[in-house]
């Protein structure tokens, strides 16, 4: 019998690219700046999204990194204990196209539920922080890769029912990264930054099981004032 080869993590690659990327720019005094952080009653993109919270114990050290981070660069948008959240999968992006009324949201239960049914819950380790020219995330590992598995699961069995045609429109995710920071105005001190950045990239926050997902109606930024919880999958637990 031949042995059983999991399917290796991309993450690590993507986030050595991405830092690597950023750096760059970095250098360069690039940063990119999110125009509608500064106007949010003018943002109206809005999309679904199953996501996953982090715990209190690692959103602690989260936020303990993002003071680090604040007393560096107070300009800066940075996310509240509240609003930390893993993207499990973008099921419709957020844009201002969306029309919640028109959306079959009942579609989607009768898929999912049974899914997650079977779907044993599964651990994230995080460590470390990556960034691109916009944004700074804390890196996710998920155990034997088994988040991209059930993205996988999810794609497939979202594409009978015609529910698949808005995945992956921005990119298809493969990490599981937390965003801490974005940009909104031109930072102060850059080359600060970066070494604080540099400082924290082996930075460990801890492990978070993922037991339960949310299916939610979402803004750009997940922010819990603007999300809508639509309904909650405990994932199964052998007892």
């Amino acid at each position: 019998m031949k042995p059983f080869l999991l399917n290796p993590d991309p993450a690590p690659q993507v986030y050595e690219r991405l830092w690597t990327e950023a750096l760059s720019r970095f250098s360069q005094g690039q940063v990119e700046l999110d125009p509608h952080l500064l106007n949010p009653e003018r943002d109206f993109r809005r999309g679904i999204s199953l996501i996953a919270r982090p715990n209190p114990a690692v959103a602690e050290q989260f936020t303990k990194l993002i003071n680090e981070l604040k007393a560096l660069e107070p300009e800066q948008y940075f996310y509240q204990p509240e609003d930390f959240h893993l993207t499990i999968l973008s099921l419709i992006s957020a844009a201002t196209s969306f029309e919640c009324q028109q959306t079959p949201l009942d579609a989607y239960h009768p898929i999912l539920a049974p899914l997650f049914a079977q779907t044993r819950p599964f651990i994230i380790s995080f460590r470390g922080v990556t960034a691109s020219a916009g944004a700074v995330m804390a890196q996710g590992y998920a155990d034997q890769n088994r988040l991209n598995e059930l993205r996988d699961a999810i794609r497939q069995a979202l594409q009978p029912a015609g529910l698949a045609d808005h995945l992956d429109r921005r990119y298809k995710i493969s990490t599981a990264h937390i965003t801490l920071m974005r940009f909104q105005s031109p930072p102060r001190d850059l080359p600060r930054l970066i070494t604080a950045l540099t400082a924290a990239r082996s930075r460990l926050f801890g492990q978070t099981t993922i037991a339960r997902l949310e299916f939610v109606i979402n803004d750009w930024y997940m922010s819990r004032d603007k999300v809508q919880m639509v309904a909650t999958y405990p994932l199964h637990s052998e007892s």
